[in-house]
C-alpha cells in the first residue's frame, strides 16, 4: 500500500461530494436564497389592523367591513334585543325579528348551530356571526 501525505483527502472529497449534490437538489426544488432586508423593507411587509380588514383570502373578492357598528360584547340569541340583533353583520330588521320570533315560537337557543334553523339564516351566515354571538343558558 501506498502512503500519501494526505490520508484523509479521500474523505473529504466524498463529503465535498455530498454536501454539493444536497445543495443542488435544495435548489432544483425551488428553495429561496435568503436575502437581507432592510427595516425599511421590513415595515413595507407589515399592514395596518385597519388595512387587514380589507384584505380577503384568495380567491375571494375583498369587501370592506365597517366595524364601528359591531357590538362591543357578544350578543346573546336568548336574551338579544332588536336592537342588539341589528348591530350584528348582515341581520338587518327582518332577521332580527325573525331571530326573535324563532325564539318565542321554539323557547330558548340550546346550541349556536341552532341558528341556522332561522328562516333566512344559512350555514355561512352562522360562521360568520359565531365570533359575535353567544348561547347562555338559563341556571
Amino acid at each position: 500500500m501506498r502512503s500519501t501525505p494526505f490520508p484523509w483527502l479521500p474523505s473529504l472529497l466524498i463529503k465535498v461530494g455530498i454536501l454539493s449534490a444536497g445543495v443542488a437538489c435544495l435548489l432544483s426544488i425551488g428553495w429561496p436564497i435568503a436575502e437581507s432586508r432592510d427595516s425599511a423593507d421590513l415595515k413595507s411587509t407589515f399592514i395596518s389592523s385597519s388595512q387587514a380588514r380589507d384584505v380577503a383570502p384568495q380567491g375571494r373578492s375583498a369587501k370592506p367591513v365597517n366595524v364601528s357598528h359591531f357590538p362591543e360584547k357578544q350578543v346573546d340569541l336568548n336574551k338579544g334585543t332588536q336592537d342588539e340583533l341589528e348591530r350584528l353583520p348582515g341581520i338587518g330588521k327582518v332577521l332580527a325579528q325573525r331571530i326573535i320570533d324563532y325564539r318565542q315560537t321554539h323557547g330558548p337557543f340550546l346550541t349556536f348551530n341552532a341558528l341556522g334553523d332561522v328562516s333566512g339564516i344559512g350555514r355561512t351566515k352562522v360562521n360568520e356571526l359565531r365570533p359575535l354571538v353567544e348561547v347562555l343558558q338559563k341556571h
